[in-house]
């Protein structure tokens, strides 16, 4: 998808990462990958409701599903489910996705042993969008300019 490849592109630039020993290129994160987070967290929401919250009662369950899908997610729901691991993963991934189509979701969460491993690479991808070329650092698997 050549679009996706301009994008990125014109956003920032897009830099190469090592985790656990495979090398990635992470493009910078933007409008559409921020809108997939919004339906990731919805969908998050109903299934925690599926597993966890049922009443018992078909036409209650339905109409709380419902109400969760229409409830807004705003900027601080945002911001706080990024700070988590299912969140920090999904958005990396999110940015790896972009020139390496066939990593998924459940292989990349394998990846890591914590929350800081996460953060530390999700850090660079956010960065990518905002920052000049050669000004993004890391002190764990510096990137390397691509």
């Amino acid at each position: 998808m050549a679009g996706k490849k301009d994008e990125a592109a014109a956003l920032g630039t897009a830099l190469e990462v090592t985790i656990k020993s495979k090398k990635y290129k992470l493009s910078p994160l933007g409008p559409g990958d921020m809108a997939a987070f919004k339906q990731y967290l919805r969908a998050q929401r109903l299934s925690w409701y599926r597993e966890f919250g049922r009443s018992g009662d078909r036409v209650e369950d339905m109409q709380i599903m419902f109400d969760i899908v229409r409830r807004p997610i705003d900027d601080n729901d945002m911001v706080t489910e990024m700070m988590g691991m299912e969140g920090g993963i999904f958005l990396l991934w999110r940015a790896i996705h972009h020139n390496h189509p066939d990593v998924t979701l459940e292989a990349l969460t394998t990846k890591f042993d914590s929350l800081q491993e996460i953060r530390e690479v999700l850090d660079i991808a956010t960065q990518l969008g905002s920052t000049k070329e050669g000004e993004v650092e890391t002190e764990t698997d510096p990137p390397t300019k691509s």
